[in-house]
């Protein structure tokens, strides 16, 4: 379904009450300022695990990151649609923004450090039977793809963390939380100029 049939299946005058410009503005600023929330949330999780080599999930900590999109009006993308008079423009600005998602980084790689004696390094016994054969898992890789795998024994998996990076994300959320207040703000010195003609 388009805005367009969502719209007129409200009628415009009901879309104007509703999503009318100074509130609009207001609201859309303060779902950005929840969105960053949420994302420095994510971002201080993976700071705080920069060290966890174990979960419930078996492995080391994976980063995580916050998928954003745009709110749309009784849940429709705000697509441009087919109009006829171009003030009604207007009328069709977004509503702010919303988390869809909180997924894990998998392009970054884990990073391997060589530590023989962490209790969660790889073990001989992690790939190798008693016999030195391999374990029943491991029989259908080819001897090259074993091989790489081996190669692990006394690492330690960590987790795909960069503080640097991830110090850096939190700086843009700052920034953007930051941003989203002055919106506010400068919505509601508009508002109050406008009461002021009523004076």
């Amino acid at each position: 379904m388009q805005i367009t049939s969502a719209v007129s299946s409200v009628g415009l005058n009901s879309y104007r009450v509703k999503n009318t410009g100074l509130f609009r503005a207001i609201n859309s600023a303060a779902s950005g300022m929840t969105a960053e929330t949420l994302r420095m949330d994510v971002i201080s999780n993976n700071i705080a695990n920069v060290n966890t080599t174990r979960t419930p999930e078996g492995g080391a900590f994976k980063r995580k990151d916050v998928v954003f999109e745009p709110r749309s009006f009784y849940g429709y993308d705000f697509d441009v649609p087919q109009i006829e008079n171009m003030s009604d423009l207007y009328e069709l600005a977004g509503t702010g923004v919303r988390v869809v998602d909180i997924v894990e980084d998998s392009k970054n790689p884990m990073r391997m450090v060589y530590n023989p004696d962490h209790p969660d390094s790889f073990k001989y016994q992690d790939f190798f039977n008693e016999d030195g054969t391999r374990k029943e898992q491991y029989a259908n890789l080819s001897d090259e793809e074993f091989d790489k795998l081996a190669a692990k024994i006394g690492y330690v998996e960590f987790p795909n963390v960069n503080v640097v990076s991830e110090m850096v994300d939190m700086i843009t959320a700052t920034r953007a939380y930051e941003a989203n207040i002055t919106t506010i703000k400068s919505a509601k010195a508009m508002f109050t100029k406008a009461l002021e003609l009523a004076k």
